[in-house]
């Protein structure tokens, strides 16, 4: 279980201390990379890699879990994964804008949509400057298959992108990337649904995510 401030949310921001300290990310948390969330004795843990402007991209997903018997793999270390890759790919790049790595805390239930999840106490208490980050990405749920066994495979490797209609351009640059074999990515309106994850912190900064 990795739910905030018990042995098992601790064991997780450790072993991902040591991943952001092996890619040699730049720390940029309170406290190298870590950002405590006194009340509830969770930690983000954040991390940068520099680009040449003052601008930033925020790269995110959530590390901790739900419940006492869920083993998270889903919801969310797919995507914990898939950020720490991403970050280890443009290590060492000529990056325009910075690049925020943030793995966030207490985004699961009883903390969700409140000021302890931990992507709302970043933007609340934030440790970079709100108004650089020109868009947030948000990861999470992206370890499984859609559907059950059986179904076709553009409808079982569909990805839903959601807030890409928030942000001038953003469509477009989704729309006209390359296809990938195993990746359907399927842009949503995001008043379709209530918020379901980290990005509705800052969709209400009035960030794009």
């Amino acid at each position: 279980p990795r739910i905030p401030g018990t042995p098992g949310g601790e064991a997780a921001r450790d072993f991902l201390l040591d991943r952001l300290d092996a890619l040699r990310l730049e720390p940029a948390g309170n406290d190298g990379y870590v950002q405590l969330i006194p009340p509830i004795g969770g930690s983000n843990l954040l991390a940068r890699i520099p680009g040449e402007s003052d601008r930033s991209v925020l790269l995110a997903a959530h590390y901790d879990a739900c419940g006492t018997d869920n083993p998270g793999a889903d919801d969310n270390a797919a995507a914990v994964s898939i950020v720490l890759r991403v970050a280890g790919h443009l290590v060492g790049r000529s990056l325009d804008r910075s690049v925020i790595i943030a793995l966030f805390d207490a985004e699961e239930p009883p903390y969700f949509l409140t000021p302890a999840m931990g992507s709302q106490w970043f933007v609340d208490h934030p440790t970079v400057p709100l108004e650089s980050i020109d868009t947030m990405i948000c990861l999470d749920l992206v370890g499984h298959a859609l559907g059950p066994d059986g179904m076709p495979a553009a409808v079982r490797d569909s990805v839903f992108v959601l807030g890409a209609e928030k942000s001038t351009g953003t469509a477009a640059l989704l729309d006209g990337l390359p296809p990938v074999a195993g990746i359907a990515p399927r842009r949503i309106d995001n008043y379709i649904i209530d918020s379901m994850s980290d990005y509705d912190a800052f969709m209400n900064a009035g960030i794009p995510f």
